[in-house]
């Protein structure tokens, strides 16, 4: 029993703890800074394994694009997929405006039909097995073009994966025909190495995560190339405890 007029102690307690936890959880919110994701593609994969060690060392999250048919492409996509900070789509190969442009074997031609470009797509897929999704290799003839592409995107309606437009184009109608199929779809914001240079591809990061800051979120793509993994390497090492967050490809894709 306590006398009237008398507030328990267990009562004061209780109320002074919750108190604290409010004001704590107040604070906590306040001064948790909201995270910027920011996707990094690596294209080109299939060549050759010269590479893989280098991008091991490499902690946050990266997506591979591999090329199909090639002499790695099965073998470097059987490696990465086993780790949880990697994502594999692969990077088919589509007809560029440019004819001098060496092809690889079983680009998609704009003058193909809707059958022979889901038997190149699916036969490529074999060589990359557990791809997520699609990106385009080159393209830009066959992204501005759209019978083809929409059969590029029929193909991938039926297989349930995404496509990633790399923007070899300003043309490109991909995002309009991906939404018409109903495909999850993203595209490029920067490319990292379109020149071989430490410097380049330092200031074309530092662009990718001011896009990002920008816009919430950012792509970048860069290639299988040692001078960009190293400088990929480092620049997010300067961002660690930072509020960029690096993702896969499939968390910034929309339907």
């Amino acid at each position: 029993m306590y006398k009237r007029g008398l507030i328990p102690l267990y009562i004061i307690a209780f109320v002074f703890i919750t108190i604290v936890s409010v004001l704590f959880c107040r604070r906590d919110v306040s001064d948790k800074k909201s995270s910027v994701k920011v996707a990094i593609v690596i294209d080109d994969w299939g060549y050759n394994l010269n590479n893989i060690n280098l991008l091991g060392s490499i902690e946050i999250p990266l997506t591979l694009a591999i090329l199909p048919n090639l002499s790695f492409s099965e073998e470097i996509a059987s490696i990465e997929h086993q780790y949880v900070n990697r994502e594999l789509i692969l990077h088919m190969p589509m007809e560029p405006e440019n004819d001098s442009l060496r092809l690889e074997k079983d680009t998609i031609l704009v003058s193909m039909d809707s059958a022979k470009i889901s038997s190149l797509i699916e036969e490529a897929l074999i060589t990359v097995p557990f791809a997520k999704g699609i990106s385009n290799h080159m393209g830009s003839r066959v992204t501005q073009n759209r019978e083809v592409i929409g059969a590029v995107m029929k193909e991938l309606r039926s297989r349930g994966m995404f496509f990633l437009d790399a923007v070899a184009v300003s043309g490109t109608i991909c995002e309009q025909v991906a939404e018409k199929y109903g495909i999850a779809f993203a595209k490029r914001d920067v490319f990292l190495d379109n020149v071989a240079d430490k410097e380049y591809i330092s200031t074309q990061f530092d662009q990718l995560i001011a896009s990002a800051l920008e816009k919430g979120s950012a792509i970048g793509i860069g290639h299988d190339k040692s001078l960009t993994l190293e400088t990929i390497k480092e620049k997010a090492r300067q961002l660690e405890g930072s509020n960029i967050e690096f993702v896969l490809i499939s968390e910034l894709v929309r339907i």
